[in-house]
């Protein structure tokens, strides 16, 4: 490499890392609602001389501009030098979807010039005129032989359909990112008796994407007594002020200590939620689970040390935009509700006040009160979803709908499925399962495509 290329690789480099330390800026300004916005690119490929080429794309710009995404719209490209320009444009920033509007005919080798190169999922737009349909199903055929995520929408520019087939998309495609940076921290392995939640992390980083940390117990520990004062009351005075606290004060205390040593190694690590194994020698010496960490964002909670339904629980905060409800089945009823059970789920499933910070025992043998944040689930519209296999590579996916939720001493959840419950029996996978809230089963359906998992 001559020095002068090597000088204009080196400035494209710095510039790439500068635009991304400005966007994690940014992010760090306008909070968490901006960074669960999936953030969207327009390319136009072919060339905008006539009239009703340019009005097209500008219908289509209002089209785009109506759905909840970050959207960035670029210059028609029409030609290699053009698109290889447009390229190191969008690599300047944190794109989830590249959206190409095939403007009309003989423009597939652009298309894959410029799809080709981005690696990102791509959707392509074909508008009814102009011969774009040729053009791009020749396009998208050498895509999907080149292994990138391609999906077709079709229709004209001003198809508020095919808008909210983008946004849908841009979900998906946020999630499959925001999964490959995520980051779980593990602490005392997995509870023995979760037999079908045993994994292998290597399969489960390849197939979903988070990485695991360890965390050892004298790390905990150490934390634990790094707790200020200070801060202590402060968080119990807010988490007090938030929701309904029934717990005694001893109890809530050491609840309120423990989260704020978990949210600190959280921060740490830069972790995207904890597994941790909350039963056994664990309860036993910090007399407190992670539970309460359900009050709050900074970190999502996994059960038991169940990493794999952490996994599906972040799959819901970045596919859905909210956060899942993990839980064990309990019982079916006469009339055929699944109830599902567990000692807590997260605060934002129900208004602050319907949440309550209740008490309860861990279990019979080692009856030691504990602090647990326990919502109040609305009725809605919900899925059902597990991940299974050794090899990861199958979801067991259900829908319903919330008919009953009791919080008095644990989190009750019935849940009417559509399907005959034989029929959910005969596909039963695991203890956990996590609900999604809303009918995401399409959503989760393209995820699983996406990374090779069966749909059951």
């Amino acid at each position: 490499m001559v020095p002068q290329q090597v000088m204009r690789w080196n400035l494209q480099t710095s510039l790439i890392a500068f635009c991304r330390l400005l966007w994690c800026c940014l992010l760090g300004i306008f909070g968490e609602d901006f960074l669960n916005r999936p953030s969207v690119a327009l390319i136009p490929v072919g060339s905008t001389r006539t009239a009703d080429v340019k009005r097209d794309l500008e219908r289509a710009k209002e089209v785009l501009g109506e759905l909840d995404v970050e959207l960035a719209c670029f210059d028609p490209v029409s030609d290699s030098e053009q698109a290889l320009h447009v390229v190191r444009q969008v690599r300047y920033r944190d794109v989830d979807l590249l959206v190409i509007l095939a403007l009309h005919g003989l423009t597939a080798d652009i298309q894959v010039a410029i799809a080709g190169q981005l690696g990102i999922p791509t959707i392509v737009w074909i508008l009814p005129e102009r011969h774009s349909l040729s053009t791009s199903a020749s396009a998208v055929g050498a895509l999907r032989d080149l292994g990138h995520h391609v999906i077709v929408a079709y229709g004209r520019a001003d198809d508020k359909n095919v808008g909210d087939r983008i946004e849908f998309v841009s979900r998906c495609a946020f999630a499959q990112k925001r999964m490959r940076e995520a980051r779980i921290g593990e602490i005392g392995g997995l509870y023995p008796v979760l037999v079908a939640s045993k994994y292998h992390e290597n399969t489960l980083t390849r197939k979903l994407g988070p990485k695991i940390i360890h965390i050892s117990t004298n790390e905990i520990r150490s934390f634990l007594r790094a707790v200020k004062e200070s801060d202590l009351e402060e968080n119990i005075g807010a988490i007090s002020g938030t929701f309904r606290v029934d717990v005694d004060k001893e109890t809530f205390r050491k609840a309120v200590k423990f989260h704020l040593a978990l949210k600190a190694i959280a921060a740490k690590h830069k972790l995207s939620g904890i597994a941790l194994n909350c039963y056994g020698e664990l309860i036993r010496e910090f007399e407190s689970t992670p539970c309460l960490g359900f009050v709050g964002d900074n970190y999502l909670v996994g059960c038991e040390g169940d990493v794999v339904a952490l996994s599906m629980l972040l799959l819901s905060k970045y596919l859905v935009g909210r956060d899942g409800f993990l839980a064990d089945h309990y019982t079916i009823t006469d009339d055929g509700t699944l109830v599902l059970v567990n000692c807590a789920g997260a605060a934002s499933l129900s208004c602050s006040k319907e949440t309550t910070i209740g008490i309860g025992g861990s279990t019979v043998d080692m009856p030691i009160p504990l602090a647990f944040c326990r919502p109040v689930i609305p009725r809605m519209k919900v899925t059902l979803g597990r991940i299974y296999g050794r090899k990861l590579d199958a979801m067991h996916i259900a829908t319903g709908e919330v008919v009953s939720c009791k919080t008095e001493e644990t989190v009750l959840l019935g849940i009417r499925l559509k399907q005959n419950i034989q029929e959910f029996l005969d596909k039963i996978c695991n203890a956990h399962y996590i609900v999604f809230p809303g009918d995401v089963s399409q959503q989760l359906a393209l995820f699983c495509n996406w990374n090779h998992i069966k749909v059951v």
